[in-house]
């Protein structure tokens, strides 16, 4: 298995870990509170009829990535050219 990545490569996944690693080191007040925003964010506005009990986990990741993270990926896409697959 060749595991030598070029340059360009190292970098992505160097500025990628780094907000996990942020992640680890906050503490858990803040954890819980951004937890508690994300699902308020998934079970309001144009998802309100959702029932909080019938929600999993990862439909809170996939409606705060589409609302709050897409946009900002395609805005800043859109300034520096970049296309995502």
């Amino acid at each position: 298995m060749n595991t030598s990545y070029t340059l360009r490569e190292r970098i992505r996944r160097f500025f990628e870990d780094i907000p996990m690693k942020v992640a680890w080191m906050l503490p858990p007040s803040v954890v819980m509170w951004a937890t508690l925003r994300a699902v308020a964010h998934a079970t309001t506005g144009r998802y309100s009829a959702s029932n909080v009990a019938d929600l999993d986990a990862m439909d809170v990741v996939a409606r705060w990535s589409d609302d709050r993270v897409k946009p900002y990926q395609e805005s800043h896409d859109s300034e520096t050219g970049e296309q995502h697959g």
